[in-house]
This record gives C-alpha cells, structure tokens and sequence, in this order.
C-alpha cells in the first residue's frame, strides 16, 4: 500500500504510488500548500469563498508590492496557521510591468 502525505498536484499516474503521486515529506506538502494558496483565486475554491491570494490577478492590475504581499501574509496566518514567513519580497518585473517576482523563506511548525 502507498503511504504518503497528501496527493501530489497536479494529479498524474505514478509507478511507484500505483494510481496517483503522494508527497512524501512534510516539506514537498507545505510547498504544495502555499503554491495552491498563491495561484488559487479569492472565490474559486468550493466552500472557501476567501481562500487564495489570487497572484493572477494581480498580475494585470497596478497593485502596489506591498498589497500584494499583506495578502499573502492574511492568507499564509488564516489559511495555513503551521507556516510562518520570515522574510518575503515581490516586485514587478524589470523587463514587463505584469511580471511578479518573489522571493520568500519559509518556517514550518511540527505539531
């Protein structure tokens, strides 16, 4: 029997876990977590109506970094209280104005 975390996303076939990807450690499972709640968009998960950070949508609205980042910060406290953000940094892109980059380190708690 596979033993694993939670699925790995996106779902695909895995030899090894027979029918789908499994995250094996704490630590693919809290990346997964936060690129979810990155990419995901306020109203778009069923029954979480303000889970997400929407990162999309700011990518064609002129949002200032620091919105951006006090809602990752919101989101990361609500939504994933186990993880904590020592340091975050995004900025638009040099080249193209609705290029986002980011820079963040992580801290995990086991409980």
């Amino acid at each position: 029997m596979p033993v694993g975390i939670d699925s790995k996303l996106p779902l695909a076939y895995d030899n090894t876990d027979k029918f789908y990807g499994l995250t094996k450690t704490l630590q693919q499972n809290y990346q997964q977590s936060i690129k979810m709640l990155l990419l995901t968009s306020p109203g778009e998960r069923i029954m979480l109506a303000n889970y997400g950070v929407g990162l999309k949508n700011f990518l064609f609205e002129n949002t200032p970094e620091s919105a951006i980042i006090e809602r990752i910060y919101e989101q990361v406290r609500l939504f994933l209280p186990k993880i904590s953000i020592i340091s975050l940094d995004v900025r638009r892109g040099s080249i193209h104005w609705r290029q986002i980059l980011m820079e963040t380190q992580i801290n995990s708690q086991l409980n």
